[in-house]
């Protein structure tokens, strides 16, 4: 019998400082997800299709793209694909409530348990 696929998750994050910390925390919590970080609209397209991820993790804000565009990119093209954003920022627009977790940058180790519990089994 093969051993299931690992769980694979893409993040799209502008700040090397914090893609660098969640891959941390989700290591120290016993991850062993393939964790690809991108931090460009054009880069995220590409990893969505060609990665094909079971959990994306996205910043609400980035340079000329948004989290809430990465959102309905994934709806769109791979609607199973579960979604979480991860943002510092105190304004979340009602919209993101419909992703599958909204967490906060500041509560990175707590963010990153949530993350796990959301990949599948």
């Amino acid at each position: 019998m093969s051993e299931p696929a690992q769980p694979r998750i893409l993040v799209l994050e502008d700040c090397e400082d914090d893609a660098a910390l969640l891959a941390i925390e989700l290591s120290t919590a016993g991850s062993d997800a393939q964790l690809r970080c991108v931090a460009t609209a054009a880069q995220f397209r590409a990893e969505l299709s060609a990665f094909a991820p079971d959990l994306v993790v996205s910043d609400a804000n980035l340079p000329g793209y948004s989290g809430l565009e990465a959102f309905a990119l994934v709806r769109e093209k791979s609607p199973g694909t579960r979604f979480v954003f991860l943002t510092g920022d105190e304004n979340k627009p009602p919209q993101m409530q419909a992703a599958d977790a909204v967490l906060d940058k500041d509560q990175m180790r707590e963010a990153a348990a949530e993350i796990l519990r959301l990949l599948p089994e």
